[in-house]
């Protein structure tokens, strides 16, 4: 199973991930993320201490989760920015999500750029089970 896959958008960039867990699914979420920002294999970088964030959220299921979650992640990416390929989840509970991510500081002298990614869309966002027991996320961005 590959951890997500590019999808082709006429105006907008986007990807479907793919995990065993929900746990799993956000991180290969938040790579295929990363992969459209940058083409570099950031898992790989080195982490920096410095770029370590703690993230709580409590929303309505999981789409909604995942849906703060990324927006979170892209905050750091805008303001500081920081690219945040790790994460170390507590338990995730129904409407809960806690996280340790950490990562890198993106510096566009030493790091191939990509795509601007301007938003999260909910533009056909779902998270769905498949009858396999593998989650599926769809997410669309706005570019």
């Amino acid at each position: 199973m590959k951890p997500f896959e590019i999808l082709d958008h006429p105006a907008d960039a986007g990807f479907i991930a793919r995990g065993r867990s929900l746990e799993e699914l956000f991180c290969h979420a938040a790579l295929g993320m990363w992969s459209l920002v940058t083409d570099e294999a950031v898992e790989s970088f080195p982490r920096d201490p410095a770029a370590s964030r703690r993230m709580a959220f409590e929303a309505k299921g999981e789409e909604e989760l995942l849906f703060a979650w990324l927006r979170e992640l892209l905050f750091y990416f805008s303001t500081q920015p920081l690219i945040l390929p790790h994460h170390r989840f507590e338990p995730l509970e129904p409407g809960r999500l806690a996280c340790e991510s950490s990562g890198f500081r993106f510096d566009p002298a030493r790091h191939r750029c990509g795509m601007e990614i301007k938003a999260v869309t909910r533009h056909q966002f779902s998270v769905k089970c498949l009858p396999s027991g593998i989650r599926e996320a769809r997410v669309i961005f706005d570019v």
